[in-house]
């Protein structure tokens, strides 16, 4: 219930932050969200059945409709209209079912005895998440808290001015491109065996730009949209990368600086994280030194309770 009620839509909103402008809703309107949310589970907290009640959980995100309304039809398409094939099936050809749609209906309306059975016991539960989510939230440690206008964060709505806000319109609410970059670097360094580290990155920083694509993903077959799927004519477009888009003397010239600054270049990266590796060594003799010097003072203050306890004034019995 709280994957498809809470992370779903929140998914989707963090992921087209930037792209609702024209809505006039930028990246501290996200704010919002953890207000709906937290003001939410409080209630839960109070009564467990409200996790339970599909439409007051299910109806979370509801007053963003009006706003966005770009946000009600995809929730409208994902617990309604979103079809995928049932688990074990191998052929693609057999019929699609609305799982999402029977999933929430199992979970709201239980005609399982075993879902049935646990109604109690979830209800139960219910009021303990409800009672850690809203704790997580205003817990100062944590990040959430910054956005959350009960705590007075100060990315929070509540203290947020107009002129920030306008200016974040257009802004990304997550991390997709530097994540994007180190799924790249990872996927490139774990395959490549034998390629350093600085490689790597500049592999991996490459093909998540796109730098070199020549059109060579409208080679791959079997993949289909949902549009193709619904028998519609969809126009193939080639991707070119940046680099086959200069001209061929410029490309050339690049290739030429490369190979004669390679090995320059990679000497010196490789000086570079000797220098790094080092000075995090020291921090970690630094922060090994402060755990050693703790776990001392622990030992004597528990050399002292022992010999107190071994004493032979130490009473005991109960009498």
């Amino acid at each position: 219930i709280f994957f498809i009620a809470v992370i779903v839509p929140w998914r989707w909103l963090a992921g087209k932050c930037q792209e609702l402008g024209h809505r006039n809703w930028g990246e501290k309107d996200m704010g919002i969200i953890c207000d709906l949310v937290y003001q939410a589970f409080q209630q839960v907290e109070e009564n467990g059945e409200k996790l339970m009640d599909e439409e007051f959980i299910m109806g979370i995100f509801s007053p963003l409709y009006p706003k966005l309304p770009e946000f009600e039809q995809y929730v409208t398409w994902y617990f309604e209209e979103k079809a995928s094939y049932p688990v074990g099936i191998t052929k693609k050809d057999e019929e699609r079912i609305l799982a999402i749609d029977e999933a929430r209906a199992e979970l709201f309306y239980p005609t399982q005895a075993t879902n049935r059975q646990t109604h109690d016991w979830c209800v139960q539960l219910a009021e303990k998440v409800g009672s850690r989510i809203c704790l997580e939230m205003m817990d100062p440690k944590k990040a959430l808290h910054y956005h959350l206008s009960a705590a007075e964060g100060k990315f929070s709505v509540a203290v947020t001015t107009e002129a920030i806000r306008q200016a974040s319109i257009g802004m990304r609410a997550n991390n997709d491109p530097s994540e994007g970059n180190f799924g790249c670097f990872s996927d490139v360094f774990g395959k490549c065996k034998g390629m350093g580290i600085g490689e790597a990155a500049g592999q991996g920083q490459s093909r998540f730009n796109g730098d070199f694509e020549r059109g060579a993903n409208l080679l791959v077959s079997g993949k289909r949209s949902q549009a193709e799927r619904d028998g519609e004519e969809v126009a193939e477009t080639k991707e070119i990368g940046l680099f086959h888009d200069l001209p061929p003397e410029l490309t050339d010239s690049i290739v030429a600086a490369a190979k004669d600054e390679a090995e320059e270049e990679i000497g010196a990266f490789r000086d570079a994280l000797k220098v790094q590796s080092a000075a995090r060594e020291q921090k970690q003799m630094a922060a090994r030194g402060k755990k050693l010097e703790a776990a001392q003072e622990l030992l004597i203050d528990a050399t002292y309770l022992h010999q107190q306890y071994k004493s032979p004034r130490c009473w005991l019995t109960e009498e």
